[in-house]
């Protein structure tokens, strides 16, 4: 007489849910989950990113960022007389911002260099190349780095009205050169609300050397973050940032 295994023998463990197929598990076309009866074939995942390691707003009205507002339209325009070449690769960085903050980011026509943040109009963000220390007007301490950027609040100090970011030709050289694209989306970030994190892996951090082009985890999750409507506090477990603009990079 052949006797089969109980529950709880050697041979077979029991499962809250019994033993069923494994497809019945997933997604079509997802990767097949590990058995659910050995969980150490689950690897940890991943802390998620936090405020002030792998991303930073850079400036705050009460317990929330200062963000655009949500929903709202923004012209970019690049400065007339600059280098030639930088309206495609700003139309791809417009549409990958929009994508991730839901802006309405949409390239304008060219528009006269601005000598300060506060020369921009209301509504737009400025993007131009200067070569820093040329009687550009832009601080002295900034001409030995790759570019600055930020943007303005209005009277209410909740919503930014307008942003710039100025890319350094002198440090980037003028064509829309790997390193170049990624000095503008570092500024480009700094005109939509993000400061400088922790993480030297995330290419908002102060001193990205070249080492990153796109955008990292942490610096996607702040933009999508600024897009959001101002609802519940923000998330703070690492501290605030200064929020002075426009900002150096190296």
């Amino acid at each position: 007489m052949t006797h089969r295994p109980r529950h709880g023998s050697s041979r077979q463990r029991p499962s809250l849910l019994g033993r069923y197929p494994a497809p019945a598990l997933h997604l079509v076309g997802t990767p097949r989950p590990p058995d659910p009866a050995s969980a150490l074939n689950w690897a940890p995942g991943p802390p998620p990113p936090q405020h002030g390691l792998d991303y930073a707003f850079a400036r705050w009205a009460g317990q929330h960022a200062v963000r655009w507002r949500p929903g709202t339209d923004v012209t970019v325009r690049l400065a007339a007389g600059g280098p030639a070449g930088w309206d495609d690769p700003l139309a791809g960085l417009l549409a990958e911002l929009a994508a991730l903050t839901g802006l309405g980011l949409r390239l304008g026509e060219p528009a006269e260099p601005a000598a300060a943040l506060a020369d921009v109009p209301a509504g737009e963000i400025r993007v131009q190349h200067d070569r820093f220390g040329g009687g550009t007007g832009w601080p002295a301490p900034c001409a030995e780095h790759a570019g600055l950027g930020g943007a303005e609040p209005g009277a209410d100090r909740r919503f930014y009205v307008r942003g710039i970011a100025v890319v350094n030709s002198a440090v980037t050289g003028a064509a829309p050169a790997p390193m170049a694209l990624a000095v503008l989306r570092h500024q480009l970030g700094h005109a939509l609300g993000l400061g400088h994190p922790v993480r030297t892996d995330q290419l908002m951090h102060g001193s990205f050397g070249g080492m990153r082009t796109g955008y990292a985890d942490g610096d996607r999750l702040g933009l999508i973050l600024l897009g959001r409507p101002a609802g519940p506090p923000d998330p703070l477990p690492h501290g605030r940032t200064p929020g002075g603009t426009p900002r150096c990079a190296t």
